[in-house]
């Protein structure tokens, strides 16, 4: 039998236990733990919890794809050994937690300056060395699939921390032939700069390559000795899932299995909110955020890449991050959303799928409404004056930025006519007056504010419903004006 214990900070939390021979694992917090700390998660209740609770923990803690095999390569662990591998890496994973053979925290503070040629060199020689490796020891320790780098940056120095010290810093890097941590940096910064709550990020350049640095929500710098730690999960790990679950259909979308939709969904998200520390607010923070995936093509918004502060309280929604406009390579990355709004994985999304996603989760269709008007609006005024990314990077990488805005218009502009529709009903041509107001009585007297029976004679009608337009044209969403952009088709353009 092995042992791993955890540490919240330099508080011991409790310990798991792991037999390799039969691959089962088990967990159980310290009684102090219990007294004065929190539930990990939703999944690990002090309570009581399922059998594979901490095995799928742990196994969401882990990196994916090609750095999951550098991880497994390198110490020459099975991929499948998630308890080996988190023993090698259990210094410095995703939050506050520590993973220790020993039951007494005992760790030196260290830090290993580099320089910026020495990572200059190393971004170089990425293709033929992994960027994880230093020293012969592993800097990798984050979740998910893409190239990235943990470092600390403290006051003017970068490396690697241990101990107090920690990474502070998530450094991402562009495949070849790709502008991925552009269009990351683009979507970010938009985001804040019309309120949304996200990581803090920096483009730059470093040699010959452009990196993305994403400053780490989950950790503070106190001073130049000490960094505090804050435990964050995400929906995966809130939900008790397996990794391979991040998706709503867990198998893909393929006719023989798309119907199998086990994974994270909107409506496990939301039904989240009994775990929140503030469940309107955590509502809201969720609307927004399907909001904005909606409308800069984040259609990789999946399970991983939404997070929750965790402490005694309940669940507190983290900064937004991975953002990214997977719509602008449309011939090289799935294009469907990892989660349906109702039934629908693809953009073409109805004014009914609206009304059945917001009847799911429970959220007034007027108060969407307005979130999206108030959304759009913001970023209207942003991509209008574009001057949310520096000057010099704009001029460099002019054609990209155009095409991304003139992407983010069209999937918003085609969106709003279905929100403004979700919201104020639409007549038909061929429909009779008449006939759409017995279908929509409600909604019409409701926008015009009229709460006394009316007369249903035709002339009375066509009055009402001509003002019912009118006040709707007014009220309604306003599309965005294509502006400083060629008028082509350039989202379907790698």
């Amino acid at each position: 039998m092995e042992k791993l214990h955890i540490f919240y900070r330099v508080t011991l939390v409790g310990a798991i236990d792991y037999d390799p021979l039969s691959n089962e694992y088990s967990f159980e917090y310290d009684i102090e733990w219990i007294k004065n700390g929190f539930e990990l998660s939703p999944a690990l209740k002090f309570k009581g919890f399922k059998k594979d609770a901490i095995k799928l923990f742990i196994e969401n803690l882990l990196p994916e794809g090609e750095s999951l095999d550098d991880l497994s390569r390198y110490f020459q662990i099975s991929k499948s050994n998630k308890f080996a591998l988190l023993k090698k890496i259990g210094l410095d994973t995703t939050g506050a937690l520590m993973f220790l053979p020993d039951d007494t925290y005992n760790i030196s503070t260290s830090f290993r300056e580099v320089s910026a040629d020495e990572l200059k060199k190393r971004i170089e020689s990425k293709d033929k060395e992994p960027i994880s490796i230093w020293d012969k020891k592993l800097r990798l320790s984050v979740a998910g699939v893409q190239e990235k780098l943990p470092i600390s940056l403290i006051d003017s120095k970068m490396g690697f921390g241990e101990g107090d010290l920690c990474s502070t810093h998530i450094l991402k890097f562009n495949r070849r032939g790709e502008n991925i941590i552009l269009n990351e940096y683009i979507s970010l910064r938009l985001c804040k700069e019309i309120g949304i709550n996200v990581a803090n990020v920096e483009y730059k350049a470093v040699g010959k390559e452009n990196v993305l640095y994403v400053q780490r929500f989950d950790r503070k710098i106190l001073d130049s000795d000490h960094i505090q730690r804050t435990h964050v999960i995400d929906a995966v790990q809130a939900l008790g899932l397996p990794v391979s679950y991040k998706y709503e259909r867990v198998f893909g979308s393929n006719e023989e299995v798309k119907d199998f939709r086990e994974g994270v969904s909107w409506r496990k998200l939301f039904n989240l909110s009994i775990e929140a520390k503030i469940p309107i607010i955590y509502k809201e923070q969720l609307i927004i955020w399907s909001i904005i995936n909606l409308c800069l093509g984040n259609s990789d918004a999946h399970g991983k890449n939404i997070s929750f502060f965790v402490d005694r309280d309940g669940l507190e929604i983290a900064p937004f991050y991975d953002i990214v406009n997977i719509t602008m390579y449309q011939e090289k990355y799935e294009q469907d959303m990892a989660m349906a709004i109702n039934d629908k994985f693809t953009y073409n999304i109805k004014a009914y799928d609206f009304l059945e996603f917001l009847k799911q989760n429970n959220i007034s269709k007027i108060q969407y409404f307005e979130y999206f008007g108030e959304i759009i609006i913001k970023i209207s005024k942003e991509l209008e004056k574009f001057d949310f990314i520096e000057t010099k990077l704009f001029k460099d990488e002019k054609e990209f930025c155009l095409n991304y805005k003139e992407n983010i218009i069209n999937r918003i502009n085609f969106l709003v006519d279905a929100v403004n529709e979700l919201r104020y009903p639409k007549k038909d041509k061929d429909e009779t007056n008449k006939e759409f107001y017995d279908d929509y009585a409600d909604d019409i007297r409701k926008t015009l504010n009229i709460k006394k029976k009316i007369d249903e004679d035709e002339i009375s009608m066509e009055k009402i419903i001509d003002n019912y337009i009118q006040k709707v044209e007014r009220k309604s969403i306003k599309k965005i004006a294509i502006t400083g952009v060629n008028a082509t088709n350039l989202s379907k353009k790698k």
